[in-house]
């Protein structure tokens, strides 16, 4: 090819993909090895009806210090079930849920929820759960880039393009973690490629 875009994040780059040596400068191999990738996860319970949304309901949205951290509630369109964001952790708060199964993590996370919010306000509506790691997922082993401080150079290495190769994704985003860096990363890769080729 003329010119190769590559999203896959630096661990997926590491882990997942044949890529020469030489094909890329030392120190975009260096950003490769060493960008910090958070660690996170969720565990989501899905409920027979959005029950939070009762008018004399005091459930909603949840930050806490206990291990669930952020709980986050959701409905939609053309369905009366509703699906609850039980968890959402980072880094260490996500590495605590790391030894137990789903099942063992859904208990635990409505156990938490029910020392907040009351006995039987949870679990009598749950009708089943699921949950993932972006440490586990493959194509990911990581959840999004977020440099330790004196890792920004890294950044620099990776918008150079190196043997007709750019980078582009959440790696090589300002705004690493949204959706609008990564775009953006992938457009500014687009474009300087059309630039080069349309001289």
């Amino acid at each position: 090819a003329d010119a190769v875009i590559i999203t896959a994040q630096a661990r997926a780059v590491q882990m997942e993909m044949n890529i020469g040596q030489d094909l890329l400068t030392p120190m975009q191999w260096q950003a490769i090895y060493n960008t910090h990738f958070i660690s996170s996860g969720k565990i989501f319970l899905e409920t027979e009806t959005t029950f939070w949304k009762n008018p004399d309901s005091e459930i909603t949205t949840t930050i806490s210090d206990l291990p669930i951290r952020g709980t986050y509630f959701f409905d939609f369109e053309n369905t009366d079930s509703g699906l609850i964001c039980a968890s959402y952790t980072w880094e260490e708060d996500n590495r605590k849920w790391y030894a137990s199964d789903i099942k063992e993590r859904a208990e635990k996370a409505i156990d938490m929820l029910e020392e907040i919010y009351g006995k039987d306000s949870i679990r009598p509506n749950v009708v089943s759960v699921y949950g993932f790691n972006w440490e586990n997922m493959p194509g990911y082993r990581g959840a999004f880039r977020l440099f330790y401080p004196g890792q920004h150079h890294y950044y620099d290495a990776l918008v150079q393009p190196s043997n007709n190769i750019w980078f582009a994704g959440d790696g090589v985003s300002y705004a690493g973690g949204w959706i609008e860096g990564a775009l953006q990363s992938g457009l500014r890769a687009a474009r300087q490629i059309a630039i080069k080729y349309s001289k």
